[in-house]
């Protein structure tokens, strides 16, 4: 299995380069390291991987070195990131990829959805609706293998390493027709880990009870100063949300729902109770 950086490393290290070349222009530094101008860009950002030997040709042209070359050269080769979906490769957008990559690190998740259950939540039968439903549905190889790969991005809830906070709506405990995926998914939802807290939006909370968004989450890791990550379908398909104010705003929307919502308590009851009603 091959690694990449993680992407809090991928942060750091770009911030430096970023500090380092200063006021020196990318098409100067790109020239004198053999670097191309548009991924050195990419890389201060914390938006591509460098190589070992990018970034010793680009020490050597910054003539960095001791301690401080040690450090950066460290952020390269420490916490490194199991690459699990090389065979999914081809369904996977770079979006898509940089959120596998915050995801693998990430200690904490929180969600808001409306009339579903977040991905990590989501059996296979009841995630399959999904899939075939959406606007741009794949075909049917790649379904079973989108599906696979889903599986691959819940191992490290169900082993308690990513803690999931979920709000959801009263409508997701509708949400398929087919009372035996219903069912097996509500069981589900019964049988989580305790590092996962749910909490249901009743449909009496009306408009402000909705996100307003798509698939809205927020992946933060328990490590200080370092960034949150924000993803939203429905926002940027699937793209990182880095500003400040979509953080500001993702409090806001979040504390609101939760104020709105049950307690893990009342909701793990509502779930039952639909429960009895489709079995």
């Amino acid at each position: 299995m091959s690694e990449t950086m993680s992407a809090v490393n991928a942060e750091a290290l770009g911030a430096e380069l970023r500090a380092i070349r200063a006021r020196r222009t990318l098409h100067v530094v790109g020239a004198g390291a053999r670097i191309d101008p548009g991924n050195l860009s990419k890389i201060e950002r914390g938006k591509r991987q460098i190589g070992e030997k990018e970034l010793g040709r680009l020490l050597d042209y910054y003539k960095i070195d001791g301690e401080q070359r040690e450090d950066l050269l460290g952020l390269l080769a420490n916490d490194r990131v199991e690459v699990w979906w090389t065979p999914y490769q081809h369904l996977i957008s770079p979006a898509l990829e940089g959120r596998l990559t915050v995801e693998a690190k990430a200690t904490l998740q929180e969600e808001m959805t409306h009339d579903t259950f977040g991905l990590m939540l989501q059996r296979r039968e009841y995630a399959r609706e999904i899939i075939e439903s959406s606007w741009v549905a794949p075909g049917a190889d790649d379904v079973e293998l989108y599906l696979d790969m889903r599986s691959g991005r819940q191992r490290r809830m169900l082993d308690g390493s990513l803690h999931i906070h979920s709000i959801f709506s009263e409508a997701a405990l509708h949400s398929s027709n087919d009372a035996e995926v219903m069912a097996d998914q509500l069981e589900h939802l019964l049988r989580l880990p305790d590092s996962v807290e749910l909490r249901m939006v009743p449909t009496s909370a009306g408009r402000f009870g909705r996100p307003g968004a798509v698939g809205v989450d927020r992946l933060s890791f328990d490590t200080p100063d370092t960034p949150y990550y924000l993803f939203s379908e429905g926002l940027s398909h699937r793209s990182v949300r880095e500003s400040a104010i979509d953080n500001v705003r993702f409090n806001r929307v979040f504390k609101r729902l939760r104020k709105l919502a049950l307690s893990p308590g009342d909701t793990g009851a509502a779930i039952k109770s639909r429960l009895k009603e489709i079995s």
